[in-house]
């Protein structure tokens, strides 16, 4: 039985009386959330991979939504080493969820004031592979990242248009979406942050084009000589390779683009560097 943490209680993962009630705000996407990968080695040692960024870019997302409270950084990491010992998990990889939004409210879009908002924080393990199927993508054309809004830059609770764009890349027979902003730039995967190899270099675009700023992006950038530029549709028909990067996959090469078998990147990089 998997145990999950809420408000400061250990609880069964499928207890129906306790977690998010109909009136959490997360019904408005009134949260924010995070997902980070854990390893259990065969000495029963956790680690939780770059703990620390994900829980300062979690607290950074919670403060521009403007929900007080957040536990801080190390209190955090210490929380999930301890859901950690109280899964007793056998060696593996696993996926840490994470889930922080502004709690039980009245009807209404307004939040309440600080003085009577009572934040909801659900922390909860899923297993993970280490192993995924090969990234047969599309570009996403019935929805389109608003670069506008601050929300496109962090990990809200409202991931209505990757949805609506994974489920059209499902319809056309493919596992995964390239989404554009709306100036119709390439910005991102329904899933993870994009590269780009052009002329022999790696390129990504800047977070102000609507781009979450991703922690296994962030590593990418500090690990490799990664451009920073704007990726245009053109940009994508001459990519000498296209990789996807999230916590959980790592570092992965898009296959298959648009129903077009696509050679293997001109630079390889592995899948898991993101681990040290």
């Amino acid at each position: 039985m998997s145990i999950a943490y809420f408000n400061g209680n250990w609880i069964e993962e499928n207890d129906t009386t306790t977690g998010f009630g109909f009136n959490d705000r997360l019904r408005l996407g009134d949260g924010v959330f995070d997902t980070m990968l854990c390893i259990i080695d065969e000495q029963n040692k956790a680690q939780t991979i770059h703990a620390d960024k994900h829980f300062e870019r979690l607290s950074k997302a919670a403060k521009l939504m403007q929900i007080p409270a957040l536990p801080t950084t190390e209190e955090l990491t210490a929380l999930a080493h301890e859901l950690i010992d109280k899964n007793a998990l056998q060696a593996g990889r696993y996926a840490l969820n994470t889930i922080f939004t502004r709690g039980p409210a009245s009807r209404g879009l307004m939040p309440a004031s600080e003085t009577q908002t009572t934040p909801s924080l659900v922390m909860k393990l899923s297993p993970a592979s280490s192993s995924f199927p090969e990234i047969n993508a599309i570009t996403a054309r019935h929805s389109c990242r608003n670069e506008y809004s601050p929300l496109s830059q962090i990990k809200s609770t409202n991931y209505g248009d990757n949805i609506l764009c994974l489920l059209e890349a499902k319809a056309k027979g493919a596992n995964e979406a390239l989404i554009s902003n709306i100036k119709g730039d390439i910005v991102c995967a329904s899933s993870g942050n994009i590269f780009v190899i052009l002329d022999g270099k790696l390129h990504t675009p800047p977070l102000s084009d609507g781009v979450l700023d991703g922690v296994t992006r962030q590593i990418m950038i500090e690990k490799y000589p990664v451009i920073i530029s704007s990726i245009n549709m053109q940009d994508l028909q001459k990519a000498e390779g296209i990789y996807i990067t999230n916590s959980i996959k790592g570092c992965m090469p898009i296959s298959i683009l648009n129903a077009e078998k696509l050679p293997p990147p001109l630079l390889t990089i592995e899948q898991d560097f993101h681990l040290s």
